[in-house]
């Protein structure tokens, strides 16, 4: 790796130990590490990526930042790579993948794959992918995946996630394209989220969740339709999923059985009972509501 050398809190690292050669890529005769030394030069010049600290012993393999602290820890039924013919270092090929990734020295996700390839700083898997949370509060399932590990960016397609919170399921969401980052997930290419529970659902050409706070933003030709299917189209969403409650802009228009509303901007429960309409808005009534006495 050429460039400017990065600090010790970065990847700046050399290779300190394989403990056991793998299968050299090609089906060619193992050759002999050489020193550290050797090694570390190798690693610095093969891979584009960052260099890092790994270890190769049995069925486990990991991966250390300059100041020991672990970056990637797999166990695996079986393993290949290591080095190439010309003593490059080459990508590590692992089957029946079980892992934990970390930032900063601490639990990040925990990856289940059945293969999965380490290459320039990145943990790729091809043939499906789960990933979840230490605390288990997020799970995502992908067809495809990657992960950055060096930014803690994890990308999967046709993906699909399960956000949890006290036990209860707070918020599932689908797209072609789903991203997962420090406790967010994005999905930038047209997908759903929904509340299995409470039947409410938005679809939108983007969307963003942050666990930590509760609310997802969406834009882009937005649908929001709770239980009683009401629907509210809008190019921009505000969804607080905790507090049940809606904030639409741009373009609203909101339907229901008993009225159309639209305007500028649109605030309301996700039931669409309480609705206040801003900006140039008009309220037409359907029908009448009951009065009290008449309800069941």
């Amino acid at each position: 790796m050429s460039g400017r050398p990065r600090g010790e809190d970065g990847w700046h690292a050399s290779v300190a130990t394989v403990a056991l050669l793998v299968l050299l890529v090609g089906g060619c005769a193992p050759r002999r590490p050489g020193s550290a030394a050797d090694l570390a030069r190798r690693e610095r010049t093969a891979e584009p990526g960052p260099p890092v600290v790994v270890n190769l012993e049995g069925t486990k393999f990991t991966v250390k930042d300059l100041k020991g602290r672990p970056v990637l820890e797999a166990d695996h039924a079986r393993v290949s790579g290591g080095f190439s013919p010309a003593g490059d270092v080459a990508p590590i090929r692992m089957e029946q993948v079980k892992a934990t990734l970390y930032r900063e020295g601490q639990p990040y996700l925990h990856l289940t794959a059945p293969e999965a390839v380490w290459a320039d700083g990145r943990l790729r898997a091809d043939r499906t992918i789960r990933l979840a949370t230490p605390d288990g509060e997020t799970v995502l399932d992908g067809a495809t995946g990657e992960w950055d590990a060096e930014s803690g960016e994890v990308v999967v397609t046709r993906g699909r996630s399960e956000t949890r919170r006290r036990g209860r399921v707070e918020l599932m969401a689908e797209g072609e394209r789903v991203v997962y980052h420090d406790a967010v997930l994005t999905i930038p290419n047209g997908g759903r989220a929904w509340q299995p529970d409470d039947g409410n659902e938005v679809r939108a050409a983007n969307a963003r969740f942050d666990h930590r706070s509760g609310v997802l933003t969406a834009g882009g030709g937005i649908v929001f339709t709770n239980r009683e299917r009401t629907a509210v189209r809008a190019g921009a969403v505000e969804w607080f999923t905790r507090a049940n409650r809606l904030r639409a802009r741009g373009g609203v228009r909101m339907e229901s059985p008993d009225a159309i509303a639209s305007g500028d901007r649109l605030e309301a429960n996700t039931a669409l009972k309480r609705i206040r309409v801003i900006g140039s808005g008009r309220i037409q009534l359907r029908r009448l509501p009951r009065p009290a006495a008449q309800r069941s």
